[in-house]
């Protein structure tokens, strides 16, 4: 059951009532037309004219025994009481800032998602090279090993790398590895790459040995772009082992 309240002309709050109860309350002059009143649901107090037609004041017929109101109180001839429009929900002040950053972080976002992503990418292929470099450095010694004994580079048959030429043909990132002399006598192998990335997939990693020793190497032959490699083995000659 709904309650309802309404005014006095003291200002004192009378109910709770029932909507037969309030509308009594009018038929014997004890509210009027422009008592404030207030039920169950509504935001704030409002007259009691505005809710004339859901308690059907209209067809009520105050009683002629009972005190008439203070003049001024009834309505004016042909007043129409005035429906409270319901208030349109509004949205805080943080809602709206809120709603402003969401639309704002958007772009942001995005443009940091472009620039990082491929930074990032970039950087898990050039781990996943470095991880291949540092399986070649046995390789490196075993050749360095081989000419100090034969005093010449060898080559994929040669005993005496079999080792760990067979260790780095074995490392999933290696699609193939060949091993020879470039011009000018110096030993060199070149490794062909897989399972990295799209970029660098089917590349090439070519190391030339710095002196006849074969005690220090190069890393930057090859076709594999700067951008995946180590800062040590970036710039890439035109040289390929033979």
């Amino acid at each position: 059951m709904t309650s309802w309240y309404y005014a006095d002309d003291t200002r004192n709050r009378i109910g709770p009532l029932s909507a037969d109860e309030l509308r009594d309350h009018y038929r014997q002059r004890r509210v009027r037309y422009d008592s404030l009143a207030w039920r169950d649901g509504m935001a704030q107090w409002q007259p009691l004219a505005n809710m004339a037609g859901e308690l059907g004041l209209d067809a009520i017929a105050p009683d002629p025994s009972q005190p008439p109101p203070l003049p001024g109180n009834e309505p004016p001839p042909g007043f129409t009481p005035v429906r409270a429009m319901p208030k349109k929900p509004r949205m805080s002040g943080c809602l709206i800032a809120l709603i402003i950053c969401a639309a704002l972080a958007v772009p942001v976002v995005g443009i940091l998602a472009a620039i990082a992503i491929p930074a990032y990418n970039d950087y898990v292929q050039r781990a996943k090279v470095m991880e291949v470099i540092a399986g070649a450095t046995s390789l490196e010694h075993a050749i360095a090993t081989h000419v100090a004994s034969e005093s010449t580079c060898p080559d994929d048959d040669s005993a005496g790398i079999a080792t760990p030429l067979q260790q780095l043909r074995q490392n999933p990132r290696v699609a193939a590895v060949r091993v020879g002399t470039l011009e000018g006598g110096r030993c060199a192998f070149e490794i062909t790459l897989r399972a990295i990335g799209t970029q660098t997939n089917g590349t090439t990693l070519l190391f030339e040995a710095s002196d006849e020793a074969a005690e220090s190497w190069a890393c930057n032959g090859g076709n594999l772009p700067d951008r995946y490699r180590p800062r040590q083995c970036r710039t890439t000659p035109n040289a390929t082992p033979t």
